[in-house]
């Protein structure tokens, strides 16, 4: 559970990093780093399927955004990904190696099943 809460908020520390950078880069940022982090939130939500509308429009009426960009969902689905194959594997370095003793064996701590149940419940 814990690899999961920690891809979670891998995840949302990535998109806010990235929108900082480009906050603190803009020539005429118009919010303040609260606005730049209520934007990091938003994107980190869309990319997980929620729908987000902008209020701000020239009309003044809120437009929802319609198209999702898949390439948001990356980063979400690799670190889960990623997560759960640590929590099957030990987290490991790769070579079989777990204590050190030249040893090459594989041992799997929990079944592939337990690991994606923990990593959900902990990503949710």
């Amino acid at each position: 559970m814990l690899g999961g809460a920690l891809a979670a908020g891998l995840g949302l520390g990535s998109f806010a990093a990235l929108v900082m950078v480009l906050w603190i880069s803009s020539p005429y940022p118009d919010s303040g780093p609260g606005g730049a982090l209520h934007v990091a939130a938003a994107l980190w939500l869309l990319a997980h399927g929620a729908e987000l509308v902008r209020t701000d429009t020239l009309s003044g009426v809120p437009a929802p955004v319609g198209v999702t960009p898949l390439l948001l969902l990356l980063l979400p689905v690799w670190l889960v990904h990623r997560a759960a194959r640590d929590a099957v594997d030990g987290g490991g370095d790769g070579s079989g190696d777990l204590d050190g003793g030249g040893e090459d064996r594989e041992v799997a701590l929990v079944g592939a099943g337990v690991a994606w149940v923990g990593v959900v419940a902990g990503y949710l």
